[in-house]
């Protein structure tokens, strides 16, 4: 995905995982750290809301849902190579994405970082489709 200089751009993750890059000059960044919200049980739907809040008064006209799977508790997405334990689990991810892939602003999304090699049974890959289905299914936006 190429980021135009005219653009911002808002990451939503801990921080501790996220490298911010320049692409095509300056970018205005927002970062948004959810590292604690998974971590002291904050309600997924409050964090969705914060972050949608954020979204909207930033400027941005859409935004787009990058998920790298290796955010995943590594007990339920061992198929990455950078697994980090204390990330959600599979149906806190879910129900943070359907809600942000549900949104009127939301342009597209795409799930990286998941290693087929290190899923010989594909439950790994299962998964993913599942929480793809699940956030773009029923009640997501045509």
């Amino acid at each position: 995905m190429t980021v135009q200089s005219s653009r911002r751009l808002a990451v939503l993750g801990a921080a501790s995982s996220i490298g911010i890059r320049p692409y095509d000059g300056e970018i205005e960044a927002q970062h948004l750290d959810l590292s604690d919200a998974f971590a002291t049980g904050t309600p997924v739907e409050m964090t969705a809301a914060a972050a949608l809040d954020r979204l909207a008064h930033s400027g941005l006209a859409g935004f787009w849902i990058h998920v790298d799977a290796d955010v995943l508790e590594p007990s339920v997405m061992p198929a990455v190579d950078s697994p980090e334990p204390g990330g959600p689990n599979i149906e806190e991810l879910t129900a943070l994405v359907r809600q942000l892939a549900r949104h009127p602003r939301a342009l597209g999304m795409q799930i990286t970082i998941y290693d087929p090699a290190l899923d010989p049974e594909q439950d790994c890959a299962r998964r993913l489709v599942a929480l793809l289905a699940s956030s773009l299914g029923e009640g997501a936006p045509a």
